[in-house]
Protein backbone atom coordinates (compact mmCIF):
# COMPACT_ATOMS: atom_id res chain seq x y z
CA UNK A 1 0.00 0.00 0.00
CA UNK A 2 1.08 3.61 -0.71
CA UNK A 3 -0.88 6.86 -0.33
CA UNK A 4 -2.05 6.80 -3.71
CA UNK A 5 -3.61 2.71 -2.92
CA UNK A 6 -5.19 4.78 0.64
CA UNK A 7 -6.72 7.44 -1.23
CA UNK A 8 -7.72 5.22 -4.41
CA UNK A 9 -9.38 3.04 -1.43
CA UNK A 10 -10.86 5.67 0.50
CA UNK A 11 -12.52 6.88 -2.73
CA UNK A 12 -13.88 4.17 -3.58
CA UNK A 13 -15.94 3.73 -0.31
CA UNK A 14 -17.63 6.97 -1.24
CA UNK A 15 -18.19 5.81 -4.77
CA UNK A 16 -18.19 3.29 -7.68
CA UNK A 17 -15.47 4.55 -9.83
CA UNK A 18 -14.32 2.94 -13.28
CA UNK A 19 -10.28 2.71 -13.86
CA UNK A 20 -10.60 4.66 -16.27
CA UNK A 21 -11.92 7.32 -14.11
CA UNK A 22 -8.85 6.63 -11.12
CA UNK A 23 -6.40 7.08 -14.06
CA UNK A 24 -7.58 10.13 -15.05
CA UNK A 25 -7.92 11.60 -11.62
CA UNK A 26 -4.42 10.12 -10.64
CA UNK A 27 -2.75 11.24 -14.15
CA UNK A 28 -1.37 7.59 -14.29
CA UNK A 29 -2.10 5.12 -16.58
CA UNK A 30 -4.75 2.08 -16.49
CA UNK A 31 -2.32 -0.27 -16.04
CA UNK A 32 -0.63 1.13 -13.21
CA UNK A 33 -4.41 1.55 -11.18
CA UNK A 34 -5.29 -2.23 -12.06
CA UNK A 35 -1.62 -2.81 -10.06
CA UNK A 36 -2.47 -0.23 -7.38
CA UNK A 37 -5.68 -2.38 -7.06
CA UNK A 38 -3.79 -5.42 -6.67
CA UNK A 39 -1.96 -4.18 -3.97
CA UNK A 40 -4.97 -3.32 -2.23
CA UNK A 41 -6.89 -6.55 -2.81
CA UNK A 42 -3.56 -8.39 -1.64
CA UNK A 43 -3.63 -6.31 1.53
CA UNK A 44 -7.93 -6.46 1.93
CA UNK A 45 -7.43 -10.26 1.75
CA UNK A 46 -4.34 -10.70 4.13
CA UNK A 47 -6.71 -8.97 6.77
CA UNK A 48 -9.81 -10.72 5.37
CA UNK A 49 -11.73 -8.58 4.22
CA UNK A 50 -13.55 -8.99 0.90
CA UNK A 51 -11.55 -7.90 -2.28
CA UNK A 52 -13.10 -5.40 -4.43
CA UNK A 53 -14.35 -6.46 -7.78
CA UNK A 54 -14.06 -5.15 -10.97
CA UNK A 55 -17.37 -5.32 -12.83
CA UNK A 56 -18.09 -4.38 -16.57
CA UNK A 57 -17.17 -1.65 -18.27
CA UNK A 58 -13.97 -1.66 -15.50
CA UNK A 59 -16.39 -0.36 -13.09
CA UNK A 60 -15.03 -0.91 -9.36
CA UNK A 61 -16.83 -2.36 -6.53
CA UNK A 62 -16.14 -1.84 -2.95
CA UNK A 63 -17.78 -3.58 -0.36
CA UNK A 64 -16.66 -1.72 2.81
CA UNK A 65 -17.97 1.08 4.59
CA UNK A 66 -16.02 3.84 6.43
CA UNK A 67 -15.58 2.36 9.64
CA UNK A 68 -13.93 -1.16 8.11
CA UNK A 69 -11.84 0.99 6.04
CA UNK A 70 -10.11 3.49 9.06
CA UNK A 71 -9.70 0.67 11.34
CA UNK A 72 -8.25 -1.36 8.38
CA UNK A 73 -5.66 1.96 8.15
CA UNK A 74 -5.25 1.44 11.98
CA UNK A 75 -3.15 -1.45 10.48
CA UNK A 76 -0.88 -0.46 8.23
CA UNK A 77 2.49 -0.03 9.21
CA UNK A 78 5.76 0.72 7.85
CA UNK A 79 5.88 -3.04 6.21
CA UNK A 80 2.83 -2.34 4.73
CA UNK A 81 2.50 0.79 3.92
CA UNK A 82 5.57 2.25 1.16
CA UNK A 83 6.03 5.69 1.76
CA UNK A 84 6.60 7.88 -1.17
CA UNK A 85 10.20 9.75 -1.44
CA UNK A 86 8.29 13.25 -0.48
CA UNK A 87 6.79 11.08 2.39
CA UNK A 88 10.28 9.64 3.74
CA UNK A 89 12.41 12.70 3.35
CA UNK A 90 9.69 14.61 5.38
CA UNK A 91 9.94 12.48 7.99
CA UNK A 92 13.00 12.57 8.28
CA UNK A 93 13.50 16.53 8.20
CA UNK A 94 11.08 15.74 10.89
CA UNK A 95 13.29 13.69 12.76
CA UNK A 96 16.46 15.60 12.09
CA UNK A 97 14.46 19.03 13.25
CA UNK A 98 12.88 18.10 16.18
CA UNK A 99 14.74 15.91 18.18
CA UNK A 100 17.19 17.26 20.56
CA UNK A 101 19.69 14.43 20.36
CA UNK A 102 21.69 13.29 17.36
CA UNK A 103 20.13 10.92 14.78
CA UNK A 104 22.32 7.77 13.27
CA UNK A 105 21.85 7.04 9.70
CA UNK A 106 20.86 3.27 10.99
CA UNK A 107 18.50 4.88 13.44
CA UNK A 108 16.70 6.64 10.45
CA UNK A 109 16.99 3.15 8.43
CA UNK A 110 15.20 0.94 11.41
CA UNK A 111 12.94 3.90 11.72
CA UNK A 112 11.82 3.74 8.01
CA UNK A 113 12.70 0.59 6.67
CA UNK A 114 14.95 1.31 4.25
CA UNK A 115 18.41 1.01 2.86
CA UNK A 116 22.06 3.47 3.95
CA UNK A 117 22.08 4.62 0.40
CA UNK A 118 18.32 5.75 0.20
CA UNK A 119 19.06 7.39 3.43
CA UNK A 120 21.87 9.13 2.01
CA UNK A 121 20.55 9.99 -0.92
CA UNK A 122 17.31 11.46 0.69
CA UNK A 123 19.63 13.23 2.95
CA UNK A 124 21.58 15.31 -0.18
CA UNK A 125 18.48 16.17 -0.46
CA UNK A 126 17.50 17.68 2.21
CA UNK A 127 20.00 19.38 3.11
CA UNK A 128 19.11 21.41 -0.15
CA UNK A 129 16.13 22.21 1.15
CA UNK A 130 17.69 23.07 4.63
CA UNK A 131 20.01 25.26 2.80
CA UNK A 132 17.81 27.02 1.61
CA UNK A 133 15.99 28.65 4.83
CA UNK A 134 19.88 28.89 6.63
CA UNK A 135 19.50 25.33 8.15
CA UNK A 136 22.61 22.59 7.98
CA UNK A 137 22.27 19.37 9.09
CA UNK A 138 26.10 18.24 10.55
CA UNK A 139 27.79 15.42 11.86
CA UNK A 140 28.00 15.59 16.14
CA UNK A 141 30.67 14.12 17.85
CA UNK A 142 30.98 11.10 15.61
CA UNK A 143 27.02 10.29 17.40
CA UNK A 144 24.97 11.07 14.34
CA UNK A 145 23.96 14.44 13.02
CA UNK A 146 22.00 17.21 14.06
CA UNK A 147 20.52 20.44 12.56
CA UNK A 148 22.13 23.63 12.86
CA UNK A 149 20.31 26.83 12.31
CA UNK A 150 18.82 29.27 14.05
CA UNK A 151 15.86 28.26 16.48
CA UNK A 152 13.37 30.59 14.07
CA UNK A 153 14.65 28.91 10.95
CA UNK A 154 14.07 25.37 12.34
CA UNK A 155 10.77 25.97 13.99
CA UNK A 156 9.64 27.96 10.66
CA UNK A 157 10.57 24.97 8.47
CA UNK A 158 8.55 22.47 11.13
CA UNK A 159 5.58 24.67 11.04
CA UNK A 160 5.85 24.58 7.36
CA UNK A 161 6.08 20.71 7.26
CA UNK A 162 3.27 20.17 10.02
CA UNK A 163 1.00 22.62 8.03
CA UNK A 164 1.16 20.57 4.44
CA UNK A 165 -1.98 18.60 4.11
CA UNK A 166 -0.16 15.51 3.20
CA UNK A 167 2.53 15.00 6.05
CA UNK A 168 1.07 13.29 8.96
CA UNK A 169 2.85 11.47 11.74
Amino acid sequence: MNLRTVKILHLLIQENKTIADLAEEFGVTERTIRNDLNLINDFLRSNNYKPLTIGDHGLIRCDLDLLQVNSLMELLNFYDYKLTNKERRELISYFLLYSVKPITIKMLMGYLFVSRSTINKDLENIKKDLAAEDIQIVPYKNRGLIAKGREESIRNYLQKLLDDPSFSL
